[in-house]
């Protein structure tokens, strides 16, 4: 069925219809190989440095000296981002507030000070529960040394 556009206002040009008409059929794309990455398998542990179940924020008692519950709370891998295995592997887990965890300056994830203490803490505690294993090979990073800033 063709449209007679001459007696239109706004005849279109004969060319336009040839074009509009030679238009091929959208193909669908090949799709994108994407590399994926090798998980690490391991099993998940209970946290060494707190319970799941016990509703106190782990930096409000730390911090703040703040030891009732909260209403809610939220499970922080303690080591995060592409080595979050590492805190689900050796219990390296704690349970803060909303405030602490990711909403305000003082969150963990928007305050590194916050994040490196809960990493000391979090690395003693590894060495105490771990001792024949080597922090430094897993993890890579020392946070109990304290850089100098100075230089």
């Amino acid at each position: 069925m063709s449209i007679d556009y001459s007696a239109m206002a706004f005849p279109k040009a004969s060319w336009m219809q040839e074009k509009r008409q030679k238009k091929p059929q959208n193909k669908k794309a090949a799709p994108v190989q994407r590399k994926k990455k090798k998980k690490k398998h391991y099993k998940k542990v209970p946290s060494i440095m707190q319970h799941k179940d016990d509703k106190r924020c782990f930096l409000c008692m730390l911090l703040d000296n703040f030891y009732e519950e909260h209403a809610y709370t939220e499970e922080h891998h303690v080591i995060f981002g592409d080595d979050k295995w590492v805190s689900d592997a050796f219990g390296l887990r704690v349970n803060l507030c909303w405030r602490h965890h990711r909403e305000t300056p003082a969150a963990v994830h928007k305050n590194q000070e916050h994040a490196e203490l809960l990493m000391r803490i979090a690395q003693e505690t590894f060495i105490e529960h771990y001792p024949d294993l080597d922090w430094m090979q897993i993890v890579g990073r020392n946070y109990l040394e304290v850089e100098d800033e100075t230089t």
